[in-house]
């Protein structure tokens, strides 16, 4: 199950005005997606974390990640997790390696 292909999206919708916490107002959400493909043709797609306004960081790490998960087996899961999770910020925020 050899990963060839990482597609990275962003999901953008409008809220209602509605959401509402003690701290923050929300009036949009935004969500990077990731979809991993193998060479066997199936694909998974997962939910990325960041800050709202702050998709750029995410995507700019997936970039980062992406040629050490080309190749990699999908069903080493723990594998590819300490792959991502070693990879250091350089020059992104500090949530951004772990949230790949």
């Amino acid at each position: 199950m050899e990963i060839v292909e990482i597609a990275a999206y962003e999901s953008r919708r409008a809220l209602d005005d509605r959401q509402v916490n003690p701290v923050t107002h929300w009036t949009g959400q935004r969500a990077p997606l990731v979809r991993i493909t193998t060479r066997d043709g199936l694909s998974g797609l997962g939910e990325g974390c960041c800050e709202q306004d702050d998709t750029d960081a995410f995507f700019h790490q997936l970039r980062r990640a992406a040629p050490l998960l080309l190749g990699a087996d999908a069903r080493l899961i723990e594998r590819v997790w300490n792959t991502l999770w070693a990879l250091p910020a350089r020059d992104g925020p500090e949530w951004a390696p772990p949230a790949v």
